[in-house]
Protein backbone atom coordinates (compact mmCIF):
# COMPACT_ATOMS: atom_id res chain seq x y z
CA UNK A 1 0.00 0.00 0.00
CA UNK A 2 1.31 3.17 -0.95
CA UNK A 3 1.93 5.46 2.14
CA UNK A 4 -0.14 8.82 0.10
CA UNK A 5 -2.79 6.83 -0.30
CA UNK A 6 -3.22 6.16 3.29
CA UNK A 7 -5.45 8.17 5.49
CA UNK A 8 -3.82 9.77 8.43
CA UNK A 9 -4.86 7.42 11.06
CA UNK A 10 -3.80 4.24 9.18
CA UNK A 11 -0.82 5.89 8.01
CA UNK A 12 0.26 6.48 12.24
CA UNK A 13 -1.21 3.20 12.79
CA UNK A 14 0.97 1.57 10.09
CA UNK A 15 3.82 3.05 10.97
CA UNK A 16 4.00 2.43 14.85
CA UNK A 17 3.75 -1.04 13.76
CA UNK A 18 6.77 -0.77 11.65
CA UNK A 19 8.61 1.12 14.62
CA UNK A 20 7.40 -1.62 16.57
CA UNK A 21 10.73 -3.74 15.70
CA UNK A 22 12.94 -0.53 16.66
CA UNK A 23 13.90 -0.07 20.34
CA UNK A 24 12.13 2.44 22.36
CA UNK A 25 13.09 5.43 24.52
CA UNK A 26 14.29 4.95 27.93
CA UNK A 27 12.43 6.36 31.03
CA UNK A 28 15.42 7.99 31.78
CA UNK A 29 16.13 9.40 27.77
CA UNK A 30 12.58 10.39 28.04
CA UNK A 31 12.74 12.14 31.17
CA UNK A 32 16.31 13.78 30.25
CA UNK A 33 14.73 15.21 26.19
CA UNK A 34 11.74 16.67 28.95
CA UNK A 35 13.80 18.53 30.86
CA UNK A 36 15.93 19.89 27.73
CA UNK A 37 12.84 20.86 26.70
CA UNK A 38 11.52 22.69 29.09
CA UNK A 39 15.04 24.36 29.40
CA UNK A 40 14.20 25.28 25.67
CA UNK A 41 11.15 26.92 26.53
CA UNK A 42 12.03 28.82 29.79
CA UNK A 43 14.98 30.52 27.41
CA UNK A 44 12.10 31.50 24.91
CA UNK A 45 9.88 33.00 27.44
CA UNK A 46 12.82 34.83 29.21
CA UNK A 47 13.29 36.18 25.73
CA UNK A 48 16.09 33.69 24.24
CA UNK A 49 16.10 33.44 20.79
CA UNK A 50 13.60 30.83 19.26
CA UNK A 51 14.46 28.57 16.87
CA UNK A 52 15.07 29.52 13.05
CA UNK A 53 15.71 25.72 12.44
CA UNK A 54 13.43 22.85 11.34
CA UNK A 55 10.70 22.45 14.17
CA UNK A 56 11.47 18.50 14.88
CA UNK A 57 15.55 19.60 14.56
CA UNK A 58 14.94 22.22 17.61
CA UNK A 59 13.07 19.74 19.75
CA UNK A 60 14.89 17.54 22.36
CA UNK A 61 11.42 14.77 22.40
CA UNK A 62 11.48 14.72 18.83
CA UNK A 63 15.25 14.30 18.43
CA UNK A 64 14.86 11.46 20.56
CA UNK A 65 11.74 10.39 18.81
CA UNK A 66 11.86 10.54 15.29
CA UNK A 67 13.63 8.81 12.70
CA UNK A 68 15.19 10.01 9.34
CA UNK A 69 11.61 9.34 8.06
CA UNK A 70 7.74 9.74 8.62
CA UNK A 71 7.23 7.78 11.73
CA UNK A 72 4.66 10.10 14.29
CA UNK A 73 5.38 10.06 17.64
CA UNK A 74 5.67 6.68 18.95
CA UNK A 75 6.37 6.78 22.48
CA UNK A 76 6.28 11.01 23.20
CA UNK A 77 4.97 11.65 26.17
CA UNK A 78 3.52 15.21 25.20
CA UNK A 79 1.68 12.33 22.48
CA UNK A 80 0.89 10.07 25.27
CA UNK A 81 -0.56 13.42 27.40
CA UNK A 82 -2.43 14.92 23.77
CA UNK A 83 -3.25 11.44 22.24
CA UNK A 84 -2.41 13.56 18.62
CA UNK A 85 1.06 13.69 16.72
CA UNK A 86 3.21 16.29 16.23
CA UNK A 87 2.48 18.39 19.29
CA UNK A 88 -1.29 19.12 17.49
CA UNK A 89 -3.97 20.33 19.89
CA UNK A 90 -1.03 22.42 22.11
CA UNK A 91 -0.41 25.57 22.29
CA UNK A 92 3.26 25.03 20.08
CA UNK A 93 1.45 25.99 16.87
CA UNK A 94 0.71 29.90 18.83
CA UNK A 95 4.42 29.99 20.05
CA UNK A 96 7.09 32.49 19.36
CA UNK A 97 9.26 29.34 18.50
CA UNK A 98 6.67 28.36 15.58
CA UNK A 99 6.38 31.68 14.18
CA UNK A 100 10.18 32.25 13.74
CA UNK A 101 10.53 28.75 12.01
CA UNK A 102 8.24 29.46 9.99
CA UNK A 103 9.02 33.34 9.26
CA UNK A 104 12.67 33.24 9.90
CA UNK A 105 12.76 36.18 12.11
CA UNK A 106 12.96 36.64 15.25
CA UNK A 107 9.21 37.12 17.09
CA UNK A 108 9.21 38.30 21.00
CA UNK A 109 7.67 35.70 23.40
CA UNK A 110 4.19 35.12 24.05
CA UNK A 111 1.27 34.01 25.97
CA UNK A 112 1.46 30.52 23.83
CA UNK A 113 5.09 30.42 24.88
CA UNK A 114 4.05 30.32 28.74
CA UNK A 115 1.13 28.04 27.88
CA UNK A 116 3.79 25.57 26.16
CA UNK A 117 6.21 25.60 29.45
CA UNK A 118 3.49 24.83 31.78
CA UNK A 119 2.15 21.91 29.64
CA UNK A 120 5.76 20.24 29.58
CA UNK A 121 5.77 21.03 33.36
CA UNK A 122 2.56 19.11 33.66
CA UNK A 123 3.62 16.78 31.38
CA UNK A 124 6.37 15.84 33.28
CA UNK A 125 4.90 15.61 37.07
CA UNK A 126 2.17 13.06 35.29
CA UNK A 127 5.18 11.23 33.82
CA UNK A 128 7.07 11.40 36.47
CA UNK A 129 3.74 9.79 38.94
CA UNK A 130 3.56 7.03 36.27
CA UNK A 131 7.48 6.26 36.64
CA UNK A 132 6.90 6.20 40.14
CA UNK A 133 4.01 3.34 39.84
CA UNK A 134 6.22 1.54 37.29
CA UNK A 135 3.34 2.38 34.18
Amino acid sequence: MNLQEMDYARMSQYITEQKRTNQSPTNQQMLTALDESITKWKNIVNGGQANKVVISSSCPLCSLIHSDSYDGCPGCVIKVFTSKNFCKETPYYKTSDYSSCMSGEKIEPNIADNQMLVMLYEIRRDFIIKMSKGE
